[in-house]
């Protein structure tokens, strides 16, 4: 008999965060009591991200792909994992990826993290390599605006999943738990 493995989640924060953050830890502890292998990245210089850094330590933490694995993103942690995916080249197929507020283009208001969008990836690359991919939006969020995380669902064919008034799903938001993100994980592995 051929042992099966495990589930595998992966998350990884954005900017100005940790994995104590926000619902990461809460839905990681919920993932884990249901049989997931859940492992949160835990980026260097959350408050002054820097591209290479944080995309090698994200290739670290996603380690080998495989359709029993989901990474789950959020905020800078979407565009560099979409980098840290398509620096990988061909390999193995990954089961699912979800993008929480994310985005691919520059922040006017953050225009500090513009080095994160300066070259897009190839959004039709890295989908071809994604059994299923999800972007979840809020219609009320005031750190990456709507319109972008909804033009990055488009482009990357993507399933996209609106929370009326979530903003920009952080603790401050009231995100301390993120029950239906953990169901959509569930759903796909």
């Amino acid at each position: 008999m051929t042992a099966v493995s495990p589930r595998r989640v992966v998350i990884v924060h954005g900017y100005n965060a940790h994995p104590e953050s926000h619902w990461f830890a809460a839905v990681a502890r919920t993932l884990e009591v249901e049989g997931f292998q859940v492992d949160i990245a835990e980026l260097p210089d959350p408050t002054s991200p820097h591209l290479d850094a944080w995309v090698a330590e994200a290739r670290t933490a996603i380690g080998e792909l495989d359709e029993r694995t989901v990474i789950v993103a959020h905020c800078l942690g979407c565009i560099t994992v979409l980098r840290a995916l398509a620096s990988q080249g061909d390999g193995p197929d990954l089961g699912a990826l979800v993008l929480v507020a994310g985005f691919d283009r520059p922040l006017p208001n953050l225009p500090k993290l513009d080095p994160f969008t300066a070259e897009p990836p190839d959004l039709d690359a890295i989908a071809a390599r994604i059994r299923r991919r999800i972007v979840v939006v809020s219609d009320h969020d005031e750190v990456v605006a709507p319109a972008l995380t909804r033009d990055l669902a488009r482009r990357f064919d993507a399933d996209l999943v609106e929370i009326s008034g979530g903003g920009h799903f952080r603790a401050r938001d009231g995100w301390t738990d993120f029950p239906a993100l953990s169901a959509i994980v569930r759903s796909l592995v």
